[in-house]
């Protein structure tokens, strides 16, 4: 959980979170069994809505991309 909190800390900084997920945008779930079967930490990010034509724009963008790997990268720092 402490992966996903600063991950989701790091992206809410440069992008609106999507509160229909839960609390700071973070969503357990038990469904998934690629992270409840993984034996390191890991999280799954969902960077935005294709069908949202503006946040399609900024994931198709390059400066958009780079937002969100220094968003990415950011959080991973922050957990390490």
């Amino acid at each position: 959980m402490d992966l996903a909190k600063s991950v989701g800390t790091s992206m809410g900084e440069e992008f609106t979170p999507n509160k229909a997920y839960g609390k700071d945008a973070i969503s357990r779930r038990p469904d998934l069994a690629g992270l409840n079967n993984a034996s390191v930490p890991a999280v799954i990010v969902e960077c935005g809505e294709m069908r949202n034509p503006s946040e399609a724009e900024l994931m198709e963008s390059k400066s958009g991309q780079k937002k969100y790997a220094d968003a990415l990268f950011d959080g991973i720092v922050d957990w390490f």
